[in-house]
């Protein structure tokens, strides 16, 4: 439960960045301004989730101190922004909201601890669209909380439904969308909706190869078999590009059954290299 929590929720955080460099987040934890705040966890969120890819423990680094946090989240300025409808302000406001959650499921806080810091974000995302009603990665968000809450998939599947309608198109918010329908789809909560096919489409077509191979590895075996089946419409090159990546991250990849490597002149062992998928579908190719 705590590992699908962190995995959605810190991907949902980080489309809020509006910071890349990390010493700015020195500078900002000696503030309790809700705006610079709410920026150090969107940057801190980056940093764990770059930490995770790499397969590296996480660090002092990559926390917010908890007494920051607690001065932030109970002062006069976080209730103003909390009930602004100014852009940075609620950004701010709900960042700071999702951060919370994030580092108290990283520290191993109780399930009742989680639970409700849950309903303050999912309290937090519903002022942030009481004014913006078309923030589609809003939409989202209040997805991915309603998921983890355990909420009926008919209600969810409406929120989904308004994140693809106002953000149809963007990268950013297509790729977390995809690995929350894709859970969802490999639990058997969701059937496949029509607009995933469309998500995976596009980042299949728009993304690097190393951000194709993490979303195959975060998913169940019918997602990746979804996802198969764009991948291998590719063209060739990218196509073995993307099927390196994905080995490189120790996740076997299927190839048909009749593309056999061919016999190799060389040192023992060599012929075990053509076994790999890129280099099957590429020998394949010839």
């Amino acid at each position: 439960m705590r590992r699908f929590l962190y995995l959605v929720l810190a991907i949902g955080i980080s489309a809020f960045l509006l910071l890349t460099a990390r010493d700015v987040l020195i500078d900002s934890l000696a503030t309790n301004d809700v705006r610079r705040l709410g920026r150090a966890f969107e940057l801190a969120s980056l940093y764990r989730q770059q930490l995770a890819e790499r397969g590296q423990a996480f660090d002092a680094g990559s926390w917010i101190d908890p007494k920051v946090v607690a001065d932030v989240t109970g002062s006069a300025s976080m209730r103003a922004a909390a009930d602004s409808c100014l852009d940075e302000a609620s950004r701010g406001a709900l960042a700071i909201h999702l951060g919370t959650l994030d580092q108290a499921v990283l520290s191993g806080a109780s399930d009742r601890q989680v639970r409700a810091l849950l309903a303050d974000a999912d309290q937090s995302v519903a002022q942030r669209l009481q004014c913006t009603p078309t923030d589609g990665n809003a939409w989202l968000l209040r997805a991915q909380i309603l998921a983890q809450r355990g909420g009926d998939m008919t209600t969810l599947g409406r929120l989904l439904d308004l994140s693809y309608f106002y953000a149809p198109a963007e990268k950013w918010i297509m790729i977390p969308r995809l690995h929350l329908v894709g859970r969802l789809i490999d639990s058997g909560r969701l059937r496949v909706p029509p607009q995933y096919g469309l998500d995976l489409d596009r980042v299949i077509r728009l993304s690097q190869p190393s951000e194709i191979a993490s979303l195959y590895v975060g998913g169940g075996e019918n997602s990746r078999r979804l996802m198969r089946t764009v991948i291998d419409q590719q063209r060739l090159d990218r196509r073995i590009r993307i099927l390196r990546a994905i080995d490189a991250l120790g996740v076997s990849y299927p190839v048909a059954a009749t593309c056999q490597p061919p016999a190799v002149a060389g040192p023992p062992g060599a012929e075990l290299e053509l076994r790999r998928p890129a280099d099957l579908v590429a020998a394949c190719a010839r």
